[in-house]
């Protein structure tokens, strides 16, 4: 019984750890769509947070052309922006299919908490 509940808890973690990366990559998606400078943004929050190659600041000023302030001001801008994709599109659009295939508000809110949490 004990391996079970230990093998129910590891494909559990599993099933969220791709829930959060469907979750940034439709928010990610809305980002690049962005109509003013989307792809720099998608660019930046790539580089900076999402591939596993490490740049440093220099790197990624060369990278992008950009002065320090500058790029400093995109990335806050990408970030603020990757937070209305995530928060007004894609937690919803998620909740809403969860909630269209299995008919259950109560398990599509709990899908929405599990996603925030």
């Amino acid at each position: 019984m004990i391996y079970r509940k230990t093998v129910e808890v590891k494909v559990s973690s599993l099933f969220e750890t791709k829930w959060m990366v469907d979750l940034i990559n439709v928010a990610m998606k809305r980002v690049s769509e962005y109509p003013d400078s989307g792809k720099l943004y998608f660019d930046i929050l790539s580089k900076c947070y999402i591939t596993d190659t490490r740049h440093t600041e220099s790197e990624l000023l060369d990278m992008f052309g950009l002065e320090r302030s500058r790029f400093f001001e995109r990335k806050r801008e990408a970030t603020m922006l990757l937070g209305i994709a995530l928060w007004g599109f894609a937690i919803p659009e998620i909740k809403n299919s969860f909630l269209a295939t299995s008919g259950n508000l109560e398990e599509a809110t709990n899908v929405m908490d599990t996603a925030s949490s």
